[in-house]
C-alpha cells in the first residue's frame, strides 16, 4: 500500500491519509486491496461508496470513501477491489501528526 519513496523507519507507527477520488474500483482478482461497501451515495454527478478495508493492514477495521464520477449501482455488503494512486498517499507520523510524505 506504501508508494515506493515512502522511506520509514520500521517502529514508527504511520497514519495515510488517502482522498476519496484517488482510489478507483477494480476486479477483486486483480490482487489489489479489497472492501466491503457499506452504503452509496449517489449525489448526481458522482457516487461515494463508504466501504470497509479487509485484510492486516486494516485492523481493527478502517473505513474509507470511494468518490467516482457518474451513478455507481453497488449494494450493501458487495465486496469490491480497489486500486490507490500511490504517488497521492499521504504520510503522517503517528505520534506527532507531522507529514512524512505526500
Amino acid at each position: 500500500l506504501l508508494p515506493p519513496s515512502a522511506k520509514i523507519a520500521v517502529d514508527r507507527s504511520v497514519i495515510l491519509g488517502l482522498r476519496p477520488e484517488d482510489l478507483s474500483l477494480c476486479k477483486i482478482a486483480d490482487g489489489g486491496p479489497t472492501a466491503t461497501v457499506l452504503f452509496t451515495e449517489q449525489l448526481g454527478s458522482e457516487t461515494f461508496l463508504h466501504c470497509e478495508l479487509h485484510g492486516k493492514a486494516a485492523s481493527p477495521p478502517t473505513r474509507i470513501i470511494v468518490k467516482r464520477p457518474g451513478q455507481l449501482q453497488c449494494e450493501a455488503d458487495q465486496r469490491v477491489g480497489l486500486t490507490i494512486a500511490e504517488d497521492r498517499i499521504f504520510g503522517f507520523d503517528a505520534a506527532t501528526e507531522a507529514v512524512l510524505w505526500s
